[in-house]
């Protein structure tokens, strides 16, 4: 990271408008497909399935020196979690030291098993890993400029999409960096935190009346109660609310009223905004 922050830095000095964020957790979410060697992954998703029923290819699949993720080479089974699936919904949540264990087989050949009976579903299968050091991730903090951000896709908890997940942040993202980097770690102070969800990144993509409480502002307002404040996802139980928010305001109408949601949908699409 501090590599990472040096060639910012350098990128600026040559006038590169450069700009960062972080994401306030240590998961990093990817679909399973993506450690497949690329010559795994060419053709038609039959081939790619031939491919994983093949014990010579799943051999030289498994053999692959530099996969996309080194935590799969070093083996660290139980900091990786099944997080969406289509035909193994009953494993979502659980890491792959434990699924090998409740298939009797190597974590890795569980991975290629289930790519496999996902079928033409694979593509949409995912996995999460624990990839990031809290050091990185308050360093970041630590620099002026830095959001925060959550980097995914709420779902549903409800009807049609109720059984997919789009990532172990989406419930609990701006709870969990209040909770635990402001408010446990102190790494950074109250308002300093309420910044980098709010103003930084308004002022970033140029939205003019958004990310400040100010007249003339559209009020988007969040009121929590900071010593209680907590995201309540897990990997295995993803999409539960935060609690200790109380009231939250879009663009003025009350969307949640003394800490549940009401049937107020005042949130507007933002088309056009002027960039830097």
């Amino acid at each position: 990271m501090d590599h990472t922050l040096e060639m910012i830095e350098l990128a600026r000095r040559h006038d590169v408008d450069i700009a960062f964020d972080v994401i306030p957790h240590d998961w990093n979410h990817t679909l399973m497909a993506a450690i497949l060697p690329k010559w795994a992954q060419a053709g038609s998703i039959d081939d790619v399935l031939a491919r994983l029923a093949d014990p010579e290819c799943r051999e030289k699949i498994k053999a692959n020196p530099q996969p996309m993720w080194l935590i799969v080479k070093a083996e660290k089974w139980s900091d990786i979690i099944l997080l969406n699936a289509t035909h193994n919904q009953d494993i979502v949540g659980a890491d792959f030291a434990e699924i090998g264990r409740m298939r009797n087989c190597h974590p890795y050949d569980a991975v290629l098993d289930i790519l496999l009976e996902e079928g033409e579903n694979l593509m949409a299968c995912m996995w999460s890993s624990k990839s990031f050091r809290n050091s990185d991730v308050e360093l970041c903090l630590a620099q002026p400029e830095c959001a925060v951000i959550s980097d995914t896709v709420t779902i549903a908890n409800e009807e049609i999409l109720k059984d997919h997940v789009g990532s172990l942040s989406g419930y609990g993202w701006a709870a969990r960096f209040l909770q635990y980097y402001v408010r446990d770690r102190r790494a950074l102070g109250l308002g300093e935190g309420i910044a980098k969800l709010t103003s930084i990144p308004a002022n970033r993509l140029g939205l003019k009346n958004r990310g400040r409480l100010a007249v003339g502002c559209q009020a988007d307002i969040c009121v929590f109660d900071k010593a209680n404040i907590t995201s309540n996802a897990t990997p295995k139980n993803p999409r539960r609310y935060a609690s200790g928010i109380v009231h939250v305001l879009v663009n003025g109408q009350l969307s949640m009223l003394n800490g549940s949601r009401t049937s107020v949908n005042a949130g507007r699409v933002v088309r056009e905004f002027a960039a830097h």
